[in-house]
């Protein structure tokens, strides 16, 4: 199955694929980023509402929280993307602390459990989940690497 097959509409819309840097959504943060006066502030912001948040997971906080976590789980070092999306980053460098590194973990982690999750939700119900999953595995065995 392609993304283009995918049959629930808020999933497909947007996205070209299975991976973090694959929508509309990713590229409109990746831009915002760039803006930001502090990166690393902005990509604590972002996980948190999905790392900590005490409810259920937006769809949308969920796909800038995916953003944000892989793109700490390429800067600190233990992620080699595709050229195509390293270019989509130059951009983007920062230093990335351990509590980032933690928090990112966190956001994947809070990401792939189904529990009061609409991010989740969308991709199970357009037959994606486990291809997301897959994409996202060596995204968060980075963060886990010393």
């Amino acid at each position: 199955m392609s993304v283009g097959d995918l049959d629930h509409c808020e999933v497909a819309l947007g996205t070209w694929g299975y991976g973090p840097f694959d929508s509309d959504y990713a590229q409109d943060l990746l831009e915002d980023l760039a803006k930001a006066d502090d990166i690393v502030d902005r990509l604590r912001e972002v996980m948190s509402r999905v790392a900590d948040a005490p409810g259920p997971v937006d769809s949308i906080a969920g796909d800038d929280a995916l953003v944000a976590a892989a793109l700490t789980a390429v800067r600190s070092g233990g992620m080699v993307v595709d050229p195509d999306t390293e270019e989509d980053l130059i951009d983007l460098m920062f230093l990335c602390p351990e509590d980032l590194r933690s928090l990112a973990a966190r956001t994947f982690d809070r990401l792939l459990n189904p529990v009061e999750n609409k991010w989740y939700d969308l991709w199970t119900l357009s037959n994606g989940i486990a291809q997301v999953t897959a994409e996202l595995k060596p995204y968060r065995q980075a963060l886990s690497d010393p």
